[in-house]
């Protein structure tokens, strides 16, 4: 007869626990609102809960670029303007870079198929490093296009000096195997 009067008390106490338990989110007490609080005057005033600030996003600047794409025969080069946000240099190089890459038919991008492992800025030397698949590869006037148009697209920034190209991580002669390159390439 006690195990049965026990069980009966702890269930009890059990539902009691979780009855109260379930009142504890009272009205206006919700997670990210306001907090009922006493205020002198006896009436329930709101106060807002405290939350956490958003870091100040720095300001972006935007400027048109110039980028250097080529015909359909391969036979010159032509300008397209482009609107470029950027928050630093380094960033405006690497946006700059992808815009090169796009095409806009019928005119085409000589950088289109090459991958950019990655793209620098250090004391005015803009250091490229690229990975050219075969099918990127192209005759000596196309890539004496390709390197005229990377320089005249990046030289026009007065932050950049030169342009150190490198071929996964090394320096090479050549990008193709027609034209010598430089190490860097300087303005003119």
């Amino acid at each position: 007869m006690k195990a049965g009067k026990l069980r009966v008390i702890l269930g009890v106490a059990a539902c009691t626990l979780l009855l109260a338990g379930c009142g504890v989110n009272e009205p206006g007490n919700v997670a990210g609102g306001s907090v009922v609080s006493p205020s002198p005057s006896g009436a329930p005033s709101e106060s807002p809960l405290p939350t956490a600030s958003p870091a100040p996003t720095p300001e972006l600047l935007s400027q048109e670029v110039s980028v250097y794409l080529t015909d359909e025969q391969l036979l010159e080069m032509i300008e397209r303007k482009v609107t470029i946000e950027f928050g630093s240099e380094e960033e405006l190089l690497n946006k700059t870079i992808e815009a090169l890459q796009e095409n806009e038919e019928p005119n085409q991008s000589l950088w289109n198929g090459i991958e950019i492992l990655s793209a620098t800025l250090n004391e005015g030397i803009a250091t490229i490093d690229i990975k050219i698949p075969d099918e990127s590869r192209l005759g000596a006037p196309g890539e004496m296009m390709l390197i005229d148009s990377l320089k005249k697209t990046l030289f026009q920034f007065e932050f950049i000096d030169g342009i150190q190209l490198l071929v996964q991580g090394e320096q090479v002669e050549s990008l193709m195997g027609h034209v010598d390159l430089e190490h860097p390439l300087k303005k003119d």
